[in-house]
């Protein structure tokens, strides 16, 4: 392409296109015949031309893209840095470890002052706890497991049982013992169960053997040999609850004008429960209770030949199961005044036993359940598992008189022997019986 740059002329403005189109196919051709050896012909594009202000866009460009990498090359830098920093303090740590007190969190805090009442040794734990150490070490026993969480399976007890007896938030046993409140709701819920499947252990029926002993129990009680086929009491008890969030809220107002779930209990002659069947509404009857529960529809117990004795709420019955009640009131001759008075002192067995268990958890009894309502009957189970505990080391306590009383109020509330209540309880308790359940739960 020799003599092409005279193509333009210094004085012209424009390219003469016949000639353009001329010097173009000369280009070709000669292109064409120096590169003849090669397969593949090179065609140049024409350069775009940029404005100043594209430009100057680009260069804008460019220069931010430059500063951020400069600046995440600073920032890489500084984290490395940061670690370095952080890995040196710690190995300082660890290098005088031995002049630091640092009490890990999965340690046990026996400074706590709940807890110092109990590694000293103190004998008395019943103003914490509401039991004495023998029942402590042997509830501990129980519920022991091989599992090692760091604290020890002592110190989830200790704050269940402290958790029970003070009826206290979350976060009062939280503060008390140290422990975030996430910590302690996760361990209350799990020792609640845990407690709640020693049940079939703790509450049993009496064997064939045991009923003779029983029955001597109930005719000295009675001050009467006719008692001694008796071979437990059986009642209801009804336990405040906050008011279900739900439609069934009506199910669980009662006719006492509160919110509560029944705990239906058979107990021994010594005040230990041998049966329990708890979660139904408040609303239900008491005789309604018992034909749905397993006792009744499996018939296992008293056996035959045997009676548990009832107060006026329940049916006078002999099959499937026996259980004598007293004489309605008033009663109409001396031998059944006689009689009532007989069965009373024998059946006050097991208000008794309710006494004893409300006067040792009175936080739960005494006041509200503080806890959902579905969870209530693992609560109430779980008293009465630790109830018969407590019977067993002997860790009796003085009932609340005063407690006792505005219990009694509360579970005898409105019973008066008119036409109203027993159209109510011979509806409740119809004459079908209900489908048998599968198993003997003694939770509903």
């Amino acid at each position: 392409m020799v003599g092409c740059a005279n193509v333009f002329d210094k004085h012209s403005k424009a390219l003469d296109p016949c000639l353009h189109f001329k010097l173009h196919a000369a280009s070709l051709s000669s292109h064409h015949q120096g590169s003849a050896g090669r397969r593949h012909v090179r065609v140049h594009k024409p350069r775009v031309l940029l404005n100043m202000a594209t430009k100057k866009r680009i260069a804008a460009a460019a220069s931010l893209l430059t500063f951020w990498r400069i600046s995440e090359i600073q920032r890489r830098r500084a984290a490395a840095r940061k670690r370095l920093y952080l890995r040196a303090i710690m190995l300082l740590l660890l290098s005088k470890q031995e002049k630091i007190n640092v009490a890990p969190y999965s340690l046990l805090n026996r400074h706590v002052p709940v807890l110092r009442v109990y590694f000293e040794g103190v004998n008395d734990l019943s103003p914490h706890f509401r039991v004495s150490r023998r029942t402590m070490q042997r509830i501990m026993s129980v519920l022991r497991e091989d599992k090692n969480n760091g604290w020890g399976y002592d110190l989830e007890i200790l704050m269940f049982m402290f958790w029970l007896a003070r009826a206290a938030s979350y976060r009062v046993v939280a503060a008390s013992f140290g422990v975030p409140r996430s910590t302690v709701h996760r361990i209350i819920q799990k020792v609640l169960k845990k407690v709640v499947r020693i049940t079939a252990r703790v509450i049993k029926l009496p064997g064939p053997d045991e009923l003779a002993v029983i029955g001597e129990g109930f005719a000295e009680l009675a001050q009467s040999r006719e008692f001694q086929l008796a071979v437990g009491c059986i009642d209801g008890c009804h336990v405040r609850i906050k008011a279900p969030p739900t439609n069934e809220a009506p199910c669980y107002f009662n006719q006492k004008s509160f919110y509560s779930i029944q705990l239906q209990a058979i107990c021994n002659h010594k005040g230990m429960f041998v049966d329990i069947f708890v979660g139904y509404p408040g609303s239900v009857h008491d005789s309604r209770i018992l034909r749905n529960s397993p006792i009744y529809t499996k018939s296992l117990y008293p056996p035959p030949g045997y009676f548990l004795l009832g107060d006026s709420e329940y049916p006078c019955l002999q099959e499937p199961i026996g259980i004598l009640t007293p004489y309605k009131e008033p009663v109409q001759n001396p031998v059944q005044a006689q009689y009532n008075a007989e069965h009373s002192r024998a059946w006050s067995v097991i208000e008794h036993a309710f006494g004893m268990m409300t006067s040792r958890w009175r936080g739960i009894f005494s006041k509200t359940l503080e806890v959902h309502y579905k969870c209530a009957p693992m609560v109430i189970a779980a008293c009465t598992v630790l109830h018969n505990i407590c019977i067993t080391e002997g860790d009796l306590i003085e009932v609340d008189t005063e407690h006792a009383l505005l219990h009694q109020q509360d579970q005898h509330l409105g019973e008066k022997d008119d036409i109203g209540s027993r159209i109510v309880a011979r509806l409740s308790a119809s004459i079908d019986i209900p489908p048998p359940i599968s198993e003997h739960d003694y939770v509903f």
